[in-house]
This record gives C-alpha cells, sequence and structure tokens, in this order.
C-alpha cells in the first residue's frame, strides 16, 4: 500500500513547509524558554489579579519546566494543531487544487496506495515537526538549568506528538471527503473550536463549562496536568479521539476511491 515514488515526491513536495513551520514555532518556544530568568523574579511582584488568574491555569510555576508549560506549551499546542490539520489536508487535496488529478491518479497506482502513502508523509513530517521544536525546547531548557528534571517533559511531548498525529488524521479524512475547491484554510476549523473550549474552561469555576474540556483533543495532552499538577492523564478523551481518528480514516479513503477527477 505504499509506494516509495509516491512517497518521495509528497515529501519533497512539503519539505520547505515543515521547515519553515519547526523552525518558526521552535523559535518562538526558545526565546519564550531563554526569558525564564527575566520573568521568574516578576512572579513575585504580580498584583493578585493576576495571581488568581494564573491559579486557573496551574497556577506560579516553581521551576522552569513548570513555566515551559504555561507560558510557552499551550501556543506551542496551538500553532502545532495548526500546522498538523493544514498539512493533512493539503497533502491530499493539493493534486485536486492543483487540477494535475487527471495525471498523477491515471498512473499505475492505485488511489488507495496514494492515500495511504501520502498518509505515511503526514505522519512522519508531524514527528519531525514534534523532534524540531522538541529539541529547540530542550536546548533552551538545559542552556538555563542543566539540572532540570526532564521526566515530565518528555511525557508531555509524547502525548502532544500522538495530540498532532490526530490533528493531522483528521484533516487529512477531511481532504478526501471535500470538493475540489474546498480551501486549505477549512481544516483549521479542526483544531480551533477545540482550543477554545478547553481554554475557556480553564478559567471558569462552571461545573458543566469546565467538564466541555474532554470533548477537546488538547485536554489528554494538557501540559499543566501533566507536567506541573501531576493530575490524572483523561484517557476516555484519548480513548475516543483514536476511536474517531481511525474511522475518519477509513472513511476518508471509502471516498477518496470513489472520487471522480472533477467535483
Amino acid at each position: 500500500m505504499i509506494n516509495r515514488d509516491v512517497f518521495k515526491m509528497e515529501f519533497r513536495r512539503s519539505l520547505k513547509s515543515l521547515v519553515i513551520w519547526s523552525v518558526a514555532v521552535g523559535s518562538y518556544i526558545l526565546l519564550v524558554v531563554v526569558l525564564y530568568p527575566l520573568v521568574k523574579d516578576m512572579y513575585s511582584s504580580m498584583p493578585e489579579e493576576l495571581i488568581s488568574y494564573m491559579d486557573m491555569v496551574g497556577g506560579i510555576p516553581k521551576n522552569i519546566i513548570e513555566y515551559y508549560a504555561i507560558e510557552g506549551a499551550l501556543m506551542m499546542q496551538l500553532a502545532g494543531a495548526i500546522f498538523a490539520a493544514l498539512l493533512g489536508f493539503s497533502l491530499l487535496n493539493h493534486d485536486e487544487r492543483e487540477m494535475t488529478t487527471d495525471v498523477i491518479y491515471t498512473l499505475p497506482v492505485s488511489r488507495k496506495t496514494f492515500y495511504y502513502t501520502k498518509l505515511l508523509v503526514v505522519f512522519l513530517e508531524i514527528l519531525l515537526f514534534s523532534a524540531g521544536v522538541t529539541l529547540f525546547t530542550f536546548v533552551g531548557i538545559i542552556s538555563i538549568e542543566k539540572n532540570a528534571a526532564f521526566t515530565s517533559f518528555f511525557s508531555f511531548n509524547l502525548l502532544n506528538t500522538l495530540m498532532l498525529l490526530i490533528m493531522g488524521t483528521l484533516g487529512f479524512a477531511l481532504a478526501a471527503v471535500t470538493k475540489r475547491t474546498t480551501k486549505t484554510a477549512l481544516s483549521v476549523l479542526i483544531p480551533l473550536p477545540l482550543y477554545v473550549i478547553y481554554f475557556i474552561s480553564q478559567l471558569t469555576d462552571n461545573r458543566i463549562v469546565k467538564n466541555l474540556k474532554y470533548i477537546s483533543a488538547f485536554t489528554f495532552s494538557d501540559p499543566v496536568t501533566i507536567i506541573k499538577t501531576g493530575d490524572k492523564i483523561a484517557f476516555f478523551t484519548l480513548l475516543a479521539y483514536l476511536v474517531l481518528a481511525f474511522f475518519a480514516l477509513l472513511f476518508g479513503c471509502f471516498k477518496f476511491r470513489k472520487k471522480e477527477f472533477f467535483q
């Protein structure tokens, strides 16, 4: 089901975008992390209003890893999820958008092979993106505090990578079921509302609104939960999204194989 030539072609076509996103997001997180020595002294002089806000999102960080979880990881997650969804959608939609489907998909390669080969490229590039951003962050942390405890840091990045793979999968499946003229930006509607739901749930004491976080993929990869508070991971949310991604891929493959060249 995997074609080596298709894999190389798709990887080369999207490599530039991967490098730009990885360097941009990684550099931002690196900048946030290296500012820790300046920022940590500011926490002690924060007004009560800001301290109350900090309490809602995990409290005042006690070390550089917790600082990263509160000040850097949340924005990294949003940027990464948008990248993953856009990547998944654009990689499958590229030939239809460029009107080259009548050339590409009439080659002696089945549509099923195209589908799963492109999906493999999506997975590889998300893994490379996550590894690159993690490396930027790791370098920033050890440049400030060499003896930092990295166990929770790597646990978070593992779950965050899984969340990005799910976002990429849903973006990929969305491209399979939409028309050729559909804009790539539509895929942003997958992670953005989920992030808003998760973020709002952190800023309220209303039980109903707070429990809405369990419908968001950002909940099982919440950096504050994993790194700072040590609460249990939302396992059922993770399981639900894994099942959703699996069936989305199957349905997407079915629709992709039935697509006409022009819709």
